[in-house]
């Protein structure tokens, strides 16, 4: 087993991460506010045993809703900064607890977040003073829950929307309180009483900020300085300043992390929101100085949460795994028998059964109608295809797995193909019917599907076609024609710019604690493997629009591969390709980070590819190369000055492990 075909790519991937913008249809995101509570009679900012009975949402156990905060570890970053900042962000965890008692919302968020003042980017160990923009919480709330595609103003307290907004910049006394007091538009609240005549947006948009209600309560608390340091916030909402909802309520809320970086006057921000799908960025995010071009998703209520007062409504759903994108809910199968692992053969590829693990949370049966898509190798590509459309699917309590018709799949690609399932209503919509379900063939079709049938983050999933071969399939090979054309493994062909290619390369010492894996994964594979991370970031383009004095900094994704050592010692340099793009609805500057982690003892590795910035157009996408080498010296990799001969590798976030076939899974289960 010394040459190249004799060992497999297992990849878990992301295919363009669309942002939904719409309620999703039985599989929303939901906080509990169940009935009745216990009161919180002490808002201190201090999370105590009244808060025992609280719903907990926390980001370290389930990313579905609500993702982790990016926040600056305050080490020295050169120019250019929004090229170079990505690799000095960690990610930081986020809680939030909400109740409700008989008169009164209560919820609380507990933040780590290490960047507590303005830092001077090249000299982060002093202090240049308090935080220019400031950390902020925002909460939306739609009472009757009537959602639409817009806000509501029906003249009555229960027909108006409502807006908290908390803003800090930890200016705490002995007792660690945090002050909210310093300013007036430190505590804003909004009703959405600007009929859309009057707005930007032209839709229905928030009033001009007035003092919080009569009977709200809010504090903050500093929870501590350095790497585990943050802050906590609680907040006392009375029903009776929002309509006096007896219901379920929408609901939406963002946490904005100022990062204390601030070159040229420009804070650059962070942030997290519920649910995950709405937008955080410069241009459409939640924030309410940002430009018309931004109104969207934050003042949709279709897109917003559940507050739910009893008991949650049955739900069908299809869970994420951890990573989201690489969703064990979705199993792959060599021909008509799920028996075994599937390797996906690049000369000539095997069919495929494919089959989703649908889940019923309600006691009677449900049905629904599923649609599996597939794309090529890669983050946000431009083709996407229709695998099956399966009608009128019976979902059992607890739930059902359903199979696609067996699936001809396309040879020839470099890597496997990714597969999506989306939960549909047995219904279809006349503004995208069976017809256009069918005619999906890019990504403007996958995005109209998630907007016309409000599909949120739990009614779709994506997970990777198991293992790469580069071989022929030797028992059912697909009757269907190759797919795109991929570019011939040829290693020599790299060895003619290595030299001066490496020379110019940029040296980085190497982050282990980077690493997006879990310790099974570490445990399994990292005495034997080399870990490459690949990680992109992208910042809103500038002169978007005049009104922003902030930059939103987004992960918007990346690549983990493993190189097993005995491989990369008899191949010392193994070339890289994939398609790439900038997901959602705004043009992007996008840079990569690369992080590596080898096994103590085995000497030289690197990884060579342009890691920009460069500027993506929206929905772009482009096909890059690279390579991994150890030819390259420890610790050197990074930016590469030599763009003609490097692609820019970046987009949303995948994994590849590379495994020799005698580690195949025996249990007849695909899996990392």
């Amino acid at each position: 087993m010394t040459r190249l075909k004799n060992f497999l790519l297992l990849v878990g991937m992301v295919c363009a991460a669309g942002i939904t913008q719409l309620h999703a249809q039985g599989c929303d995101c939901k906080i509990a506010l169940k009935n009745p509570g216990t009161s919180v009679n002490s808002i201190d900012g201090i999370i105590d045993n009244e808060w025992s009975d609280a719903d907990v949402l926390d980001t370290s156990l389930d990313s579905s809703c609500l993702k982790s905060l990016l926040d600056w570890n305050q080490t020295s970053v050169s120019q250019p900064y929004d090229s170079n900042l990505p690799a000095a962000l960690s990610a930081k965890g986020v809680k939030v607890l909400s109740k409700r008692d008989g008169s009164n919302i209560y919820l609380a968020f507990q933040v780590k977040d290490q960047t507590q003042d303005r830092r001077a980017p090249g000299a982060p160990g002093t202090s240049l003073g308090k935080l220019s923009y400031g950390e902020k919480i925002i909460v939306q709330l739609d009472p009757n829950a009537s959602r639409g595609s817009q806000m509501e103003n029906g003249g009555t307290s229960i027909t108006t929307d409502y807006r908290f907004e908390i803003t800090h910049f930890w200016d705490t006394d002995s007792n660690q309180k945090i002050s909210l007091s310093a300013s007036p538009t430190q505590l804003q609240f909004f009703k959405s009483t600007t009929a859309a005549g009057s707005s930007p947006c032209n839709v229905e948009d928030w009033s001009a900020g007035t003092a919080f209600p009569s009977g709200s309560a809010v504090a903050a608390h500093n929870d501590g300085a350095g790497v585990t340091g943050g802050y906590t916030i609680e907040l006392k909402i009375p029903l009776s300043a929002i309509g006096s909802p007896s219901s379920d309520v929408g609901v939406a809320f963002a946490v904005v992390n100022d990062l204390g970086f601030d070159p040229n006057n420009t804070p650059r921000l962070t942030g997290s929101g519920l649910p995950a799908a709405l937008p955080l960025n410069a241009v459409s995010g939640p924030l309410l100085d940002t430009d018309p071009a931004g109104c969207g998703g934050w003042r949709t209520p279709n897109g917003w949460g559940t507050g739910y007062f009893t008991n949650a409504a049955p739900s069908v759903e299809i869970a994420r795994s951890n990573p989201w994108w690489d969703s064990t809910s979705i199993e792959a199968f060599p021909c008509a028998a799920d028996t075994s692992n599937y390797t996906y053969y690049r000369t000539k590829a095997c069919k495929i059964l494919l089959r989703a693990d649908i889940t019923n949370t309600g006691t009677s049966n449900q049905s629904r109608n599923l649609l599996y898509v597939w794309a090529d190798n890669g983050p946000s590509p431009s083709v996407w295809r229709v695998v099956d459309l399966k009608e009128g699917q019976t979902i059992a309590p607890g739930g059902t797995k359903v199979a696609a018709s067996l699936w001809d799949a396309p040879s020839g690609l470099m890597n496997h193909p990714c597969v999506r399932v989306y939960i549909l209503p047995n219904s279809f919509d006349p503004a995208f019917d069976k017809t256009a379900i069918l005619g999906i063939h890019d990504n403007a079709g996958i995005n109209s599907l998630e907007t016309t049938y409000s599909l949120g983050t739990k009614c779709w999933t994506q997970r990777n076609l198991s293992i790469v071969d580069p071989g022929t399939c030797p028992n059912c090979p697909s009757t269907a024609s190759n797919g795109r054309e991929s570019a011939p493994i040829l290693q020599a062909s790299f060895g003619g710019f290595l030299s001066s290619l490496f020379a110019q390369t940029a040296t980085v010492p190497p982050k282990n604690g980077q690493i997006q894996w879990s310790p099974e994964e570490e445990r399994r594979f990292g005495e034997n493997n080399i870990v490459a991370q690949f990680r992109s970031f992208g910042i809103t383009k500038s002169g978007v629009h005049a009104k922003r004095s902030y930059e939103f900094i987004e992960e918007l994704g990346g690549a983990l591969q493993l190189y097993p050592v005995e491989v990369v010692k008899k191949t010392p340099v193994l070339p890289i390709q994939i398609e790439v793009g900038n997901p959602g609805t705004v043009a992007r500057t996008i840079s990569v980070v690369v992080d590596t982690r080898v096994p103590a003892g085995f000497g030289n590795f690197g990884i060579n590819i342009d890691t920009g910035p460069h500027d993506y157009k929206v929905g772009e996408t482009r096909t890059v190369r690279g390579e991994a080498s150890t030819l390259i010296p420890a610790g050197c990799f990074g930016r590469s000055q030599s763009t003609g001969a490097i692609f820019l590798l970046s987009g949303l976030l995948l994994t590849g492990i590379v495994v020799h076939r005698s580690r195949r899974k025996k249990d007849g289960h695909a899996t990392l």
